[in-house]
């Protein structure tokens, strides 16, 4: 239990409550919740919100109904949230020189559990090798679990800033006829999640995802905007000028880059002496030059059917048995529309893509974000939200440390992920309790309030 929510979340609030109409009593709910997810992450229940902070009590049942409430437009929140951080990423743009590169990655993610009560569930079937049957047990059956889908997607700053963007659920065909909602592919819901994206003028943004995305519906989208974008090649994607040895059939690119000799490669490691785009990840620099990765990359201007001419980049990756000694390669086709970039510096940025792996990790990890439990999904579409909001607060808590760190503990927040985040945040909140029990004691009236709280405290 805290005593009252940290002055630098209420002013948060405040500035988004200048921006759009939110209720007072919506506004206490939004603190109340950002402040205990961060300080509580995966360990929270409606008692624990609703009790949580006492000079904001509520019963868990007004948790409950706050979720329900036509009021709450944790949407609109969220955009004026990603304003705010944009505008804060794009500032000083004087020190930067040249191109300045944005990433926007796009991936999508499961969210699991054994319940199949809710709404919009899909049924899918453990992953994994069936176990032998043991003596004196019983062969149990292959667990099913229920999933709700995400797609979402995170700008990548060449500052190493992180503006997420407002997540996509996949709506399954019986839950979009129970609710008269359009039926779209993940990789459609991708190509609105692009289209919607908000960027600075100057900066060039360029997209990367896995093969899953890499299709008509993204590729559209992309084109509308303007954009870059760096995919693996899909196994079936076909060359369109290039035919097979039966001289009918065409060559497929993957197929093309594996028949190349090895002369046609050159060798890159990063991690040494080379480390193109460090700026843009978060891990710290003396970490990265320990891992050391080798590839062997050839980049060539191809015909590609459906595409046209685009620039294709064959990587070979190197890796090391550490126990038997033998080395074997990882094969990677990497399609672009990027002409003025290398081989080299290709595969760098598309080795950016694992950012948005670590920021699925850190939103279910430290802000419980795998943790809801609603049976309606409207609940869970503004619980999705509310984590997002509080992601951005902790990346302007950054910014705003970043302006008054200096020496060590400037590069310290520079390379500050979620974890470090909520670490200080920890220790501000400890400051502001102390700040709120010292206030009080100075005056009668706060000594009874006090007394008060803490007898309350001690009730529950």
């Amino acid at each position: 239990m805290y005593f009252d929510i940290l002055p630098d979340i209420k002013s948060f609030i405040k500035k988004i409550s200048g921006e759009i109409e939110i209720k007072s009593s919506i506004k206490k709910y939004v603190c109340v919740f950002i402040f205990l997810l961060v300080l509580q992450g995966r360990k929270w229940t409606y008692s624990q919100i609703g009790l949580g902070v006492l000079k904001h009590r509520r019963h868990k049942s007004n948790v409950c109904r706050f979720f329900r409430s036509s009021a709450l437009d944790t949407m609109s929140i969220l955009r004026v949230s990603q304003d705010m951080l944009l505008s804060e990423a794009d500032m000083d743009v004087s020190e930067k020189k040249g191109v300045r590169i944005w990433v926007l990655d796009i991936d999508s993610t499961y969210r699991s559990s054994q319940s199949r009560r809710g709404e919009n569930l899909i049924i899918r079937h453990k992953k994994g090798k069936k176990k032998k049957k043991k003596r004196g047990r019983q062969n149990r059956k292959r667990m099913k679990r229920s999933v709700h889908i995400w797609v979402k997607g995170l700008l990548i700053t060449d500052r190493g800033g992180r503006i997420p963007l407002a997540s996509k659920p996949y709506y399954t065909k019986e839950y979009c006829k129970k609710k008269h909602l359009k039926f779209r592919t993940q990789p459609e819901i991708a190509g609105n999640m692009i289209r919607e994206a908000r960027v600075p003028d100057d900066v060039v943004v360029v997209v990367i995802g896995d093969s899953f995305f890499e299709g008509s519906p993204v590729h559209k989208a992309i084109a509308e905007r303007g954009f870059y974008w760096i995919l693996p090649s899909d196994e079936n994607r076909n060359l369109s000028r290039v035919k097979n040895s039966d001289g009918k059939t065409p060559k497929k690119v993957v197929t093309f880059g594996k028949e190349l000799q090895d002369s046609a490669f050159e060798i890159v490691t990063f991690g040494e002496n080379y480390e193109p785009f460090k700026e843009y990840s978060r891990s710290p620099y003396k970490r990265r030059r320990k891992q050391k990765r080798t590839y062997y990359v050839c980049k060539r201007k191809l015909s590609v059917s459906k595409l046209g001419e685009v620039y294709i980049v064959f990587s070979k990756k190197v890796k090391l048995d550490k126990e038997t000694g033998e080395t074997t390669y990882t094969f990677k086709t990497l399609m672009t529309n990027l002409s003025w970039l290398t081989a080299k510096e290709i595969v760098a940025l598309y080795e950016l893509r694992w950012e948005i792996e670590l920021f699925f990790k850190e939103l279910k990890s430290c802000l419980g974000w795998d943790e809801y439990r609603f049976q309606k999904f409207s609940n869970a579409e503004h619980f999705t939200n509310l984590i997002l909001i509080t992601f951005i607060f902790l990346e302007l808590f950054r910014l705003k440390k970043l302006k008054q760190s200096k020496g060590k503990e400037l590069q310290t927040i520079k390379d500050a992920r979620t974890p470090k985040l909520i670490e200080l945040i920890k220790k501000e909140t400890i400051k502001s309790e102390f700040n709120f029990i010292k206030k009080r004691l100075n005056s009668k009236h706060g000594r009874k309030t006090l007394d008060r709280l803490l007898n309350e405290a001690l009730s529950t």
